[in-house]
């Protein structure tokens, strides 16, 4: 019965050969497209994990409209759990390059945290050089001039010690890892790419950014790498708010604005308040103006961000 069965199929296999051998083709094909498919994500996991953990890779972003000082940056990284805290200065600038305009985010350039990636040339070491996003240039346009436009602000190019910066190297960064360099007020509204400088092209004394990154490297998106996240949720917080409260009860922002703690007493409020005590914004504000409405908000963990909203 068995080998009557293996005949007819055969006999009906050689009748219809050519048949056989498509459907046989299509399901060769819809096999090794699935195969690819479940090989293709754990690859590209793995190379991203590698990628940026090699170039330490931001764990949090903590963001203040307040800014950050060195003191701020210094206590976040002497936290426990945290490998290393840079601070970084940021703005986004209208520029040009051999009459090409261009909507840019320049950025202070970090050491130990989101290492940039020199693809030509070398990193800047003046307050007037910059490197260049590869999305924008190639190799070729190093030695040339970047020029910051007269559409932007006054207050803006203050921000700079030189509106025209040399063009010393092409980079590219972990923090961009898709080809969308993000959205803008400037411009059309979105970027073209990104440049770094040195920090010492900022005419500015504090940080708009702090990245941190923590002491242990499980692979993002696995449930070790958000049980870490959230175990140190927290501490990052609790740092966050002792660096606003010091600086609003410390000389920086209160003879900055030409205000006094208590009407009619010229003393700061870093002299009646210990800047070690945790206010929350709210609170302290209140205290002091009580006319005046602020928010302190914390959000947040990586991929997200820390922010404190004013």
């Amino acid at each position: 019965m068995k080998n009557k069965i293996a005949l007819t199929t055969l006999r009906e296999i050689k009748s219809t050969l050519g048949r056989f051998i498509a459907i046989m083709a299509i399901i060769a094909l819809g096999v090794g497209f699935y195969a690819g498919l479940m090989v293709t994500d754990p690859a590209m996991r793995e190379s991203m994990n590698i990628y940026l953990k090699g170039n330490q890779f931001f764990d949090y972003r903590m963001i203040s409209t307040l800014g950050f000082e060195d003191e701020d940056i210094e206590k976040i990284a002497a936290a426990e759990g945290v490998r290393a805290a840079e601070g970084s200065k940021t703005q986004d600038m209208l520029a040009v390059v051999d009459d090409r305009e261009l909507t840019v985010k320049v950025m202070s350039i970090t050491k130990d945290v989101n290492k940039a990636v020199l693809l030509e040339g070398r990193l800047p070491e003046a307050d007037n050089e910059c490197v260049i996003d590869s999305m924008i240039y190639a190799g070729s346009v190093i030695g040339k001039t970047l020029n910051f436009t007269e559409e932007n602000t006054e207050d803006d190019l203050e921000n700079f010690k030189h509106s025209a910066l040399e063009i010393v190297g092409v980079v590219k960064s972990p923090l961009y890892i898709q080809y969308e360099r993000g959205t803008t007020s400037l411009g059309n509204g979105s970027l073209n790419g990104f440049i770094f400088v040195d920090k010492s092209a900022f005419d500015t004394d504090y940080y708009t950014e702090c990245y941190v990154k923590l002491d242990k490297d499980p692979d993002l998106y696995s449930d070790e790498y958000e049980e870490l996240l959230e175990a140190n949720d927290a501490v990052l917080e609790e740092l966050l708010d002792k660096s606003v409260h010091r600086i609003f009860v410390t000389d920086r922002i209160f003879r900055k604005d030409g205000l006094q703690v208590i009407a009619g007493d010229d003393k700061t409020a870093h002299e009646i308040f210990n800047p070690e005590t945790v206010f929350h914004l709210n609170d302290c504000l209140e205290i002091f103006f009580p006319e005046i409405s602020f928010q302190f908000v914390f959000l947040g963990k990586v991929g997200e961000e820390l922010k404190v909203f004013i």
